[in-house]
């Protein structure tokens, strides 16, 4: 499993103390928004683990070469709360050939507020041609998008009309700022299905390109 920690969420959380081992018997990633590598790493049982699991700066350097391979593919594997919200999507992406877009604006035209940009309106565009090339040669194929802009989902749906899906009605949320359940569910269906998309338009500073 997966554990966001990050202190601004509004999400609901463990309201008493837990035992991690009782509550996460298998392997756990904590994703932490703050530093607190410092304070985790002076704790005896998590010294004491490292010990055993990186013996040697030979078991290290493997891990920092291989860790998405072994670990990104368990950690981001659907819950049975998040299964039948995927479940329509997987069955259509089965029946289509699908490209996905990922456009990450920041700026002024984000559903949030923030200063640098990422991406224009006229870089986006620029990607068209490709896109209406890609549509022409495979009549079954299709768009899943995803954005950070309204505006900007507005745009590709009015160019490709009823080629391109979205998370539908699921806000558009910032999920390393204030987000709710269904902000966060809609981050985890993007990432989750332009995973499985055969061809692929990302913005390269985004996270979900990283990923």
């Amino acid at each position: 499993p997966l554990i966001d920690y990050v202190p601004r969420y509004f999400l609901p959380g463990r309201p008493s103390p837990l035992n991690l081992n009782d509550d996460y018997k298998n392997e756990v990633v904590i994703n932490i928004g703050t530093p607190m590598t410092k304070t985790l790493f002076s704790m005896s049982r998590v010294q004491s683990f490292i010990k055993k699991t990186l013996q040697s700066s030979v078991n290290t350097s493997v891990f920092r070469t291989t860790w998405h391979s072994h670990c990104f593919h368990s950690v981001f594997q659907p819950s049975e709360f998040i299964k039948p919200y995927l479940k329509p999507y997987l069955q259509f992406f089965d029946k289509h050939n699908m490209i996905g877009i990922q456009i990450r604006m920041k700026g002024n035209m984000t559903e949030w507020e923030e200063k640098p940009f990422y991406m224009t309106r006229e870089l986006v565009e620029a990607q068209f041609d490709t896109i209406e090339s890609l549509l022409e040669q495979d009549p079954n194929a299709a768009i899943y998008l995803a954005s950070d802009s309204k505006s900007m989902e507005e745009l590709i749906m009015n160019r490709f009309s009823k080629r391109v899906i979205t998370a539908g009605k699921l806000p558009i949320m910032h999920t390393g700022r204030y987000t709710n359940e269904a902000g966060a569910l809609r981050n985890y269906m993007d990432l989750y299905l332009l995973a499985r998309c055969k061809t692929l338009f990302l913005t390269s500073k985004c996270s979900f390109s990283k990923l």
